[in-house]
């Protein structure tokens, strides 16, 4: 059987199972905000790729409101592309991904309807080394033990709304539950990433949580799909815009009407270093 194995494991979160295990249960043990704004029958939600010490939390917290509430048959996560070898959706139609807490199997009947419509290509190998979708499995594979899964790494090469509907659509014919996962950071500020609009300092992370960064939250909130890769392309505000649009598009389709942001930080929140140089945003986010 075909597997893919962890690329990150040991560097983003922890490889021993029972490291793994207990670190992701800490994350999942909640809270998950104001359950009185979230809805009863979610159909997935958006969480961060950076290593667990930073981002572990805000996942969690979408994980575990999702476990409570969810019942899925598939997960389809869609994540961004760090690596070359993605130009085009890409998926993988056989097989399983290995996370340190057990095995996730590729709903194979799903990923092939995928790539038979022409929404996406069989491309094990370009997922080989991609972290975006591999990061936030450990906790989903404790969430949901013996979800099938359906990983679709979306490139900035397409808006991933037609990707989305795409997705709706198989849903639909084939039946399935499914949960939808956007795997996607918020701004990469900093001399690190080349993007420093606002200077350093507590003026330049005011700048990035009250404005750039809000506007990505309030885009998710709508669901608004369409705007999201143009939005990054001027404003640098997600690393994963297409891969985001996507699961908006498909879960606008199978009746969402907005998102709910559970949570919001930054690196520098989390892990304070001095003043605020280098840092990054993650959301949580409900649907």
């Amino acid at each position: 059987m075909l597997v893919r194995e962890p690329w990150v494991a040991d560097r983003f979160y922890p490889a021993s199972p029972a490291a793994c295990r207990e670190e992701a249960e800490r994350y999942l043990s909640g809270p998950f905000g104001d359950v009185a704004e979230l809805p009863e029958h979610p159909l997935g939600g958006v969480v961060p790729h950076a290593g667990w010490a930073f981002s572990g939390a805000v996942a969690g917290e979408v994980f575990a409101y999702l476990r409570a509430h969810a019942r899925p048959q598939t997960l389809v996560i869609t994540g961004t592309v760090h690596v070359p070898e993605v130009i085009y959706p890409a998926t993988m139609t056989m097989g399983a991904w290995r996370t340190p807490v057990g095995d996730l199997e590729i709903d194979c009947e799903f990923a092939w309807n995928l790539v038979q419509m022409g929404a996406a290509e069989d491309n094990p190998a370009g997922q080989r080394r991609e972290h975006s979708l591999e990061v936030p499995l450990p906790l989903a594979a404790l969430a949901f033990p013996g979800v099938r899964l359906v990983p679709l790494m979306v490139p900035v090469t397409v808006s991933g709304v037609e990707t989305g509907r795409a997705v709706a659509e198989v849903a639909r014919a084939l039946g399935r539950r499914v949960l939808l996962v956007a795997s996607t950071d918020l701004t990469h500020y900093g001399p690190n990433y080349q993007f420093m609009p606002a200077g350093v300092g507590t003026e330049a992370l005011r700048w990035v949580k009250e404005e750039n960064d809000r506007a990505m939250l309030d885009a998710i909130a709508r669901l608004d799909a369409e705007s999201l890769v143009r939005m990054v392309q001027q404003h640098k505000n997600a690393c994963g815009p297409a891969a985001t649009a996507c699961v908006l598009a498909a879960a606008r389709e199978l009746g969402a009407t907005r998102a709910h942001v559970l949570t919001y930080t930054t690196s520098h929140d989390v892990m304070p270093r001095g003043e605020p140089v280098n840092f990054v945003g993650y959301v949580g986010a409900i649907f």
